[in-house]
């Protein structure tokens, strides 16, 4: 893999949450485009998304490995888990495998099982503003790619 950086522009990544209570809610991805382009990828990876980087800001937890296994066990989307199906390692799997670009498919399974147990979430440009009664934390989501 060597050192590279995912296509994701960290600009055209920015997720604001509302605190409710001692929880972040995801309000939008900004812009509206990138949403649609995750919604695209799977259905649910906004709000897979916003569930690591809220792992991430509270626990500093940033290794997708790692943001993968909470995933699993803390399921928050209530995915039915009791067939043992693994909903978050394929949709991060598939995600990922949008950042390999035109190689050959049976590279595939080998390159996207090294970005999951290698890439890095990152957090730039947090921000907070008070609006109305609630307080919009936006963070800007970036993916290390070792």
């Amino acid at each position: 893999m060597g050192n590279s950086t995912s296509a994701l522009q960290p600009t055209a990544s920015n997720f604001i949450f509302k605190v409710k209570g001692e929880n972040l809610e995801l309000v939008s991805i900004e812009p509206t485009l990138f949403e649609l382009d995750l919604i695209l990828i799977e259905s649910s990876m906004p709000q897979i998304l916003a569930a690591m980087l809220t792992k991430a800001h509270k626990d500093g937890v940033c290794k997708f490995s790692k943001l993968l296994d909470w995933l699993e066990f803390s399921n928050p989307l209530k995915f039915d888990q009791s067939l043992g199906h693994k909903f978050y390692e394929y949709k991060l799997k598939k995600f990922l495998t949008s950042f390999i670009g035109n190689t050959p498919p049976y590279y595939h399974k080998s390159q996207v099982n090294c970005l999951l147990e290698n890439a890095k979430l990152g957090i730039l440009n947090k921000t907070s503003m008070p609006i109305n009664d609630n307080l919009l934390i936006s963070m800007e989501l970036k993916i290390d790619i070792d």
